[in-house]
């Protein structure tokens, strides 16, 4: 008796259950799949706009650099002409009227000036 309570007792049958691709949760874990793709390719895409703004601004800017570097080689060469003696005494003749020790200064009148002013008018339009 006891070996055909064994015999009688009915074993589970396992069935093998197909998976599904187009299952509920299948679907679900494609579309957060799909959702952070597309949210890592705008991230992307704005990255990459920012960069082509800064590498053009970076551009720009080395232009600007190199014209202020020509600029202040054209000032610094300006100022050694202007601290040299001859400059200095030049500008103190012509702009305050200074005259060397023992100098006289001789200045044409008014009318002088006019006279000679036509006359190099003159000269001018004959040279023509």
């Amino acid at each position: 008796m006891g070996n055909n309570r064994r015999r009688n007792r009915k074993k589970p049958k396992i069935q093998k259950q197909k998976k599904k691709f187009f299952s509920k949760k299948n679907i679900i874990v494609w579309l957060l799949v799909l959702i952070v793709m597309v949210g890592i390719f705008i991230a992307y895409m704005n990255i990459e706009r920012k960069i082509s703004r800064y590498e053009k601004v970076i551009n720009e800017l080395s232009t600007e650099i190199k014209d202020l570097e020509k600029t202040n080689k054209s000032l610094e060469s300006q100022m050694d002409s202007i601290n040299t003696d001859d400059y200095i005494e030049k500008m103190a003749r012509e702009r305050l009227g200074m005259v060397k020790e023992g100098e006289i200064l001789l200045k044409q009148s008014e009318q002088e000036e006019g006279s000679t002013q036509q006359s190099q008018k003159q000269s001018q339009k004959k040279s023509k």
